[in-house]
């Protein structure tokens, strides 16, 4: 059983593989030719002295709502510079 569960997952890896390469080396780049990207956002706070869990509800809050305006503003900020076709 442990043999088919590893080939298996050597199977899926290989075909996972295969799925990112089509995407960024054809894909992705036929898109953009097209005037087609995609934005990527990710945000990471990071407490200078302590954890998550130290906040109190109201200064999660705080946290939240000051990372929310930093992506809102560069939401903004993108929006302005977009001179990408609206097609």
């Amino acid at each position: 059983m442990s043999e088919v569960l590893t080939r298996i997952s050597q199977t899926t890896h290989e075909l996972v593989e295969a799925q990112y390469q089509v995407l960024n080396d054809e894909l992705l780049p036929a898109l953009e030719r097209e005037g087609i990207r995609f934005a990527h956002r990710e945000v990471t706070v990071r407490l200078a002295d302590g954890k998550v869990s130290d906040l109190d509800d109201d200064q999660r809050e705080a946290v939240t709502a000051a990372a929310q305006a930093a992506i809102d503003e560069d939401m903004h900020d993108a929006a302005q510079q977009d001179t990408g076709d609206d097609r």
